[in-house]
């Protein structure tokens, strides 16, 4: 006789974990009164006979042609998406609360469906080292003459937070056209799929996936099972019509969009939108990418008309350097972008037994690595000092190649010595001291010798940090 345990199981509506008997408490998540009984249908153990087969396909019927991507209108996004959007594709944007990621999916939007492609700049242009932006509104009110295609340019935007009234109060704020942008106000994941289907658009962005329902599952509005279940059919919808989809995913508390990596194994693309709220800048940053590198970013200036595209970014981050002790320059990687960024410290000898140690921008365990190597193998001693550390921007680097650039900046503030403005540092410190190269050392010099940058601290000049110090100081 087959027992009730095999016939049901207890399914957890805000976390999505299963159990064959019921408990108060969600072993998973911890949370009370949250599993509910789910009636399993027939055990599927038919005859395999009756299993209908699939249709095989030979990869040597298949022409060898790259992925057509299509352009979004705006340069940094495309960068970081590899090229453009791919047909089919699945994108995840996630953020922190007003960041700009819904004015950043308006822009692209109103891009998408009037798409344009700027003329080639010359390679005057391409020298000039100020700030080279591109204002998405003039783009969109037609200067540039070189259409990109002629097709269906519908952009369908679903929202299950604003009004269709809501909506276009922000596209007039930014000044941006709609004459191919469609508003859905629907929640049922099932009616936004069926309309994709049916309406076929250009591009598709739900705005948010927390929003979206199924009637298949029972569990409460925004659950991870309901996030999970709307993710799979919107996939299901994009690979079946080819229309690439953009969802935004709202960061929890502890810093993952829609829940510890619930979504990011189900999608194509996953972005992320950083930085500081009080900065100008924003970071359109690319985690996973399964039709690029994972290593480009976007910059973005954020604006009273919306977001600009920060062509040169390494100019723009000179032109605020600070003149104090305690600040260096140095050129960071992201994929194959070089871009010079200023490094900030600030030191002060330690009122308690234990120093202080903060980093904003970059790795707090590799601060205390570096001020170890600083006291240990120089004659400056920081031990007993407070050390601040900032990447001015809000900028966050992982680069390597920015350890000499933090160890200068520690140096010069513990003296109280103002270094050059013409100088730039760039390498990576060893245990022992010793400065070890870093990649594309070549294009980071060149990057700094273009705009003006005649004092260069690197590898290729210097053996080890107290060489540096001896020099400078």
């Amino acid at each position: 006789m087959t027992t009730k345990s095999n016939q049901t199981t207890f399914e957890c509506s805000k976390c999505g974990a299963q159990s064959l008997r019921w408990q108060g408490r969600c072993t998973e998540c911890g949370g009370w009164g949250t599993l509910k009984e789910i009636t399993n249908n027939q055990l599927r153990i038919a005859n395999k006979n009756t299993t209908p087969t699939a249709e095989m396909i030979d990869f040597n019927d298949i022409k060898a042609e790259d992925v057509k991507r299509t352009s979004t209108g705006i340069g940094e996004v495309d960068r970081v998406l590899g090229g453009g959007i791919v047909p089919g594709s699945l994108i995840l944007l996630g953020g922190e609360p007003g960041i700009g990621k819904s004015t950043l999916l308006l822009q692209l939007a109103a891009s998408f469906s009037t798409p344009v492609i700027p003329d080639a700049p010359s390679a005057a242009e391409e020298q000039h080292s100020g700030i080279q932006k591109n204002n998405l509104d003039s783009r969109l009110r037609g200067n540039d003459t070189k259409k990109m295609r002629d097709d269906n340019k519908t952009v369908l935007y679903n929202s299950g937070e604003e009004s269709a009234e809501q909506i276009k109060m922000r596209f007039d704020r930014l000044g941006l056209k709609t004459n191919s942008i469609k508003y859905l106000g629907e929640t049922n994941i099932d009616t936004i799929c069926a309309t994709v289907v049916a309406k076929k658009p250009a591009l598709a962005i739900i705005d948010s996936i927390q929003t979206t329902t199924s009637e298949e599952i029972d569990s409460s509005l925004g659950s991870m099972t309901q996030i999970r279940a709307a993710t799979a059919k919107l996939m299901e919808t994009a690979k079946k019509t080819r229309v690439p989809i953009i969802i935004i995913g709202h960061i929890t508390k502890d810093g993952d969009i829609a829940g510890p990596k619930t979504l990011e194994h189900m999608v194509d693309t996953v972005l992320y939108f950083e930085g500081e709220k009080l900065s100008h800048y924003r970071i359109l940053r690319a985690v996973k990418n399964r039709f690029g590198n994972t290593n480009e970013i976007g910059i973005f200036e954020m604006e009273s008309a919306g977001l600009n595209e920060v062509k040169n970014p390494s100019a723009a981050f000179l032109e605020q350097k600070s003149e104090v002790s305690g600040s260096v320059l140095t050129c960071a990687l992201s994929g194959n972008r070089p871009f010079l960024v200023e490094i900030q410290a600030l030191t002060n000898p330690t009122a308690f037994g234990y120093p202080l140690r903060k980093a904003s921008g970059f790795d707090l365990n590799r601060l205390n690595i570096i001020a170890t190597i600083i006291n240990q193998r120089t004659n400056i001693k920081c031990a007993s000092h407070d050390i601040i550390l900032n990447v001015a921007g809000g900028i966050k680097i992982q680069d390597p190649a920015a350890d000499l650039a933090v160890a200068l900046a520690i140096i010069s503030s513990t003296k109280n010595k103002i270094l050059p403005k013409n100088l730039i540092a760039i390498g990576e410190l060893g245990l022992g001291g010793e400065l070890r190269n870093v990649s594309q050392l070549n294009k980071r010099i060149e990057e700094a010798k273009r705009l003006g940058l005649s004092e260069i601290i690197s590898p290729q000049n210097s053996k080890n940090l107290q060489d540096v110090i001896n020099k400078l100081f």
